[in-house]
């Protein structure tokens, strides 16, 4: 779905920065932050850390990666197609 939606973007959007911005803020706050944590919280019982360090890091991860694809999506429709 990460893919068919990048493909999209790059298909309508002239900059391959905004395609890099989506694909980073989607992609890379994912694997970085949200997933360890999930995967922590699933399978032990105890996480290093704690569990509410876990849901700050996922919480907080989820936010930074909504927060980047937004203000991409933001500077294109203000920009008018031209990223940055």
């Amino acid at each position: 779905m990460l893919w068919a939606c990048s493909v999209a973007i790059a298909l309508t959007v002239p900059s391959l920065g905004v395609v890099l911005n989506v694909v980073g803020g989607l992609g890379g706050t994912g694997l970085a932050f949200v997933l360890p944590c999930a995967v922590a919280l699933k399978l032990e019982e105890e996480p290093l850390g704690g569990r509410a360090f876990c849901w700050v890091v996922l919480v907080t991860g989820g936010l930074v990666g909504l927060t980047t694809t937004f203000a991409t999506f933001a500077s294109v429709a203000f920009n008018h197609g031209q990223a940055f």
